[in-house]
């Protein structure tokens, strides 16, 4: 996907109304999307697969591990993790609010280890 100059920003939940926006408008700006999805087979008809700016991977936006994994080597990250309607356990508290928490804290750790990256997270304490 990027070469190593190339600046790469993971956008989780990529493949939403707002989603698809910024990635649109970060592909626009020559930047490399990796476009963190839970379910990424359901992006690649959304995202343009062909498109080499881009990338759609699995992750589980609950689970730390799975959120640093997709935050490797980048130079920024947004959270455009959305829900728009309640069922079970997904809930607007638990998408919006227990959610982002792995985000927000991989985003922080990240900002500490490399103070020139530029992150945005979307959730603030």
């Amino acid at each position: 996907m990027a070469t190593a100059g190339d600046r790469v920003v993971t956008v989780f939940g990529g493949t939403g109304f707002l989603g698809r926006c910024i990635v649109r408008h970060l592909c626009l700006h020559d930047f490399c999307v990796r476009v963190a999805l839970g379910h990424p087979d359901r992006g690649h008809a959304l995202l343009r697969p062909d498109n080499p700016q881009l990338q759609s991977i699995r992750v589980d936006i609950r689970h730390e591990r799975s959120v640093a994994d997709a935050l490797a080597d980048t130079y920024g990250a947004v959270n455009a993790v959305s829900l728009y309607l309640e069922r079970g356990q997904e809930t607007f508290h638990s998408v919006h609010v227990e959610s982002a928490t792995p985000i927000r804290e991989a985003c922080r750790r990240i900002v500490s280890c490399h103070s020139e990256a530029t992150l945005v997270c979307g959730q603030t304490p």
